[in-house]
């Protein structure tokens, strides 16, 4: 079942433009990952429009990290937040990862159609993935994110099977 996103997305020109409503968390942040990936994999440039977002979990600005770093290491174009608000460009900065992306507090660009991001909602295992991923991307981005976020990845680690043995 296709579920909404609080995100709608559309086309200007060669750029694909991300609009976040609301709350950017771990409910939305699969859907939007695959979305941004398949338009990175096709060379397009991202334009996320933060102007109403509110709110970004760790698993999200993870996901948005993971998704500047992919763009750096396939040579494609830095991703731009346009119209952050203080409190969401506090959390990029609390996290390291701002210098990841370019910024620009202008509107928008008109867009051919924007359309709400619709998808099916991910399994348990896939939930689990997706938030381990992104604290993985949050602490390559940033050294100093690895304390911060050592027991959650542990802890879904261990959840997926994926945990280190224990040290002798």
């Amino acid at each position: 079942m296709d579920s909404p996103s609080g995100i709608e997305i559309g086309i200007a020109g060669a750029e694909r433009i991300l609009r976040v409503t609301g709350r950017g968390t771990h409910l939305n942040s699969p859907l939007l990952r695959r979305y941004a990936r398949q338009a990175i994999e096709q060379k397009l440039a991202l334009l996320f429009d933060l102007g109403g977002c509110t709110y970004m979990d760790s698993t999200f600005l993870g996901m948005l990290a993971g998704l500047a770093m992919r763009c750096r290491e396939s040579g494609r174009p830095r991703i731009r937040v346009l119209a952050a608000n203080p409190r969401v460009r506090e959390m990029m900065e609390d996290l390291g990862i701002d210098r990841f992306f370019d910024f620009d507090l202008r509107a928008t660009p008109a867009a051919e159609e924007m359309r709400p991001l619709e998808g099916p909602a991910p399994s348990g295992p896939e939930k689990a993935r997706e938030v381990l991923e992104a604290h993985r991307a949050l602490t390559a981005a940033a050294p100093d994110n690895a304390i911060k976020f050592r027991d959650v990845i542990a802890l879904i680690e261990e959840e997926l099977g994926q945990a280190p043995p224990p040290s002798p």
